[in-house]
């Protein structure tokens, strides 16, 4: 016969092996846990770099752009001068594709926009809108107010290389004119039909 002494022994070893087990079992899953956090924190902050934005409806231009007005949209030999200054200028932002996902956008406050997504209908139908984006960049309302770090390019372009990254986007990213052109059925849509004035900008006259 075993021994009681022994038998005691036994059952206090076997619930030593039993807690032992239980404790190693469970450090594995806090490891495992402690593992997945940085992976998932990690994956977050990697969808949040290629995080972009999309505008609901472009602002109405100031009184100064709102009659600017391209005529050479279509033109390729421009857009293939604007795509050499796409890729020196934007790309880096905006992506070579144009959907704000560059490699410096995920160091940015603001994420760029989508430039693949746009309210252009029509030559002088948003013609001022993009000018003044361009010319202006993030350094006036209301982007500015949204931490925009959009240069200027007014102080490193001249208006007609302007133009010609816009018409390279118009053709590359924009795929033309919006299809619904001349349906207008909001009053957000409605703010955005722009009418050309008698202004143009240089770049319009060097055609």
């Amino acid at each position: 016969m075993v021994n009681k002494k022994h038998m005691i022994h036994l059952t206090i070893t076997l619930h030593l092996l039993a807690a032992i087990t239980t404790a190693y079992a469970h450090g594995d899953k806090v490891a495992d846990k402690q593992t997945a956090a940085p992976k998932k924190a990690q994956q977050h902050e990697t969808e949040r770099h290629h995080e972009t934005h999309r505008h609901a409806s472009w602002e109405t231009p100031p009184t100064e752009f709102a009659s600017y007005r391209w005529d050479r949209w279509d033109d390729i030999s421009v857009a293939q001068r604007g795509k050499f200054l796409f890729q020196q200028q934007c790309a880096s932002c905006h992506g070579a594709d144009g959907r704000g996902t560059g490699p410096a956008a995920k160091g940015l406050a603001h994420a760029p926009a989508d430039l693949t997504q746009h309210f252009h209908r029509a030559p002088g139908d948003g013609d001022g809108y993009l000018f003044w984006r361009v010319t202006e960049g993030g350094t006036v309302e209301p982007f500015r107010s949204q931490n925009s770090a959009m240069p200027a390019f007014k102080s490193v372009l001249s208006e007609q290389e302007r133009w010609e990254i816009l018409t390279y986007v118009h053709q590359r990213m924009h795929g033309g004119f919006r299809p619904d052109a001349g349906k207008h059925n909001s009053r957000a849509e409605d703010e955005h039909h722009y009418k050309g004035g008698a202004k143009s900008s240089d770049a319009h006259q060097k055609h």
